[in-house]
Formats: C-alpha cells, structure tokens, sequence
C-alpha cells in the first residue's frame, strides 16, 4: 500500500502528513485501520478528522426515519395489482409506456380517484400535456368525496414542477402526465411519495418499429415500468388495453393482463380509514 502523501488528498497537507508519520502512522493502511479518535487525540488533526468523515447514525434512529417515511399504498385495480404486487411504494417511480390512444390519462386518474377515495390520501395530479379533457374532469366530478383530496395542477416546463411539488402540503402520491425529458434531472423519489409518471412512444426513423421517447436516459429512473397497449374492442363495456411489466423489482417480467378503461367502479373506502374520515 502507499505511502501517505500530500498530494493526492486536497485536505491533507505536508505538515498534516509529517504530524501523522511521527505517530506512526506512515501509509494509508495505517491510517485508514486506525481508531480516528485516538490518531486525532494524539497529533491534533480535529479539523482533518471533522471535515472528511462520515456523520455518525444510529440505526435505530435510521430505522425510525424509514419507518415514518415509508408508506406502501393499495391501487385497487384489479388488472394493475397483478402487475404491480397491488402496491405502490413511496421512494418508487412508476412509468407507464404507451402510444397515442392507450388511455395513458385514464389509467392515471383511476389510481389517482382510488387512493383518494378508499385510502384518503391526498394526491397531486401533475398535467403537463393539456390532455386532461372536460370528459375526464366529468369521470372526476363523478366521484365528488375523491375529488376533493385530488389537486390537478397544469404544468408546462421544468420549472414550474418544483413550485408545485413545494406547495403542495401533505401528499403521499404524485402522478404526471406526462414526463418530457427535461424533466428527468426531477428526483421525485426523493420526497418520500408514490409517484407514476406517463411517457410516449415514438417511431424508429430506419425500423418503423414504436420506441420510448425517452430511451436509455429515462430506463434507470422508474424502479416499475409498465408498457400500455392500444386497445381493442371500444364500446358499452369498454375498451380493453393489454399492458406488460418490462420492469419490477418486486416480480417478474413479462406477465401480461388487459385493464379495462371504459367502466370501472371505485372501490369501497378502506374499513381501517372509515372511522378516521371526517
């Protein structure tokens, strides 16, 4: 192993080095196999050993933390719960993959008016592409004690994501529709929610074949991926879309089921809530 030099550490300079080699310590297995405490004790290199450690955590208090921060939250569909493990989970990003025609938008306001109706979460509805129609708002209006608890807010360029996800109090999922790219420096894991985010697909310019639009620098951003087919069959019962999961880190890849966008009833609010809902 090397011997401890001033150079290549920007805090560690030559007087800090003779201090430590007159210790005994000479190289970096010297030092980095040393109680920090004592070496600082004995040579007087507080500011060294303040400046370039770790903060110490206790685990318990780690473990409280994740606790309080941690939520894991019913869908209530029943096509989604098969693909999804029935969860989603604060701290994950769920991205949903479809072409123009898929009911990207639906499936987004069903998770949206289940959470807010049977788990009484409120939910901030992030609406980036103006397709949040007057037919969709109805679908809404329809369920009047979920709508309440669901803000749907217009959002157009990067910046305004931020203020709206800061002033938004108490939330426990985000759904947006749809992400651009520009938005993928957006670390929405990191508040501690639930969040689904839609995107597009494109058509290979040399294959013709439909593609993400935001290829590999959106592939390691949602830990959950579902791919949402054009459906089949619109009329009185519906219109039935096939989706795949290409991505969990909950189940395996490659199940199929079809979600019906054209009727779907809301479930029951949970029993645990009912007594809680003022």
């Amino acid at each position: 192993m090397g011997v401890l030099q001033a150079k290549p550490c920007l805090g560690l300079i030559q007087d800090m080095v003779q201090l430590l080699q007159s210790g005994g310590i000479k190289t970096v297995v010297n030092l980095v196999s040393a109680d920090l405490g004592e070496v600082a004790q004995k040579s007087g290199l507080w500011a060294l050993l303040a400046q370039f450690s770790a903060y110490p955590f206790n685990g318990a208090d780690l473990f409280k933390e994740l606790k309080t921060s941690t939520a894991i939250l019913s869908i209530g569909i029943g096509s989604l719960d098969k693909l999804l493990d029935a969860y989603l989970y604060t701290g994950e990003v769920t991205g949903i993959t479809g072409g123009p025609g898929s009911s990207k938008t639906q499936v987004c306001l069903w998770v949206a008016v289940n959470m807010a109706h049977g788990l009484q979460q409120n939910i901030l509805y992030i609406d980036s592409s103006g397709s949040l129609t007057a037919s969709h708002l109805l679908y809404l209006l329809q369920q009047a004690g979920a709508l309440q608890r669901i803000q749907v807010v217009p959002a157009f360029d990067i910046f305004q994501m931020p203020k709206v996800l800061i002033s938004s109090g108490t939330l426990k999922v985000v759904v947006v529709d749809s992400v651009p790219r520009e938005c993928l420096t957006l670390t929405l894991q990191d508040l501690s929610m639930a969040v689904m985010v839609t995107s597009h697909l494109i058509s290979d310019r040399d294959s013709r074949q439909l593609k993400p639009a935001l290829k590999c620098s959106w592939s390691f951003v949602p830990s959950t991926r579902l791919f949402l087919d054009i459906g089949q069959g619109a009329g009185v019962s519906g219109c039935w879309h096939p989706v795949c999961l290409t991505t969990s880190p909950h189940l395996p890849t490659g199940f199929q089921e079809t979600v019906n966008t054209g009727t779907h009833r809301v479930p029951e609010q949970s029993p645990a809530l009912q007594g809680d809902h003022t």
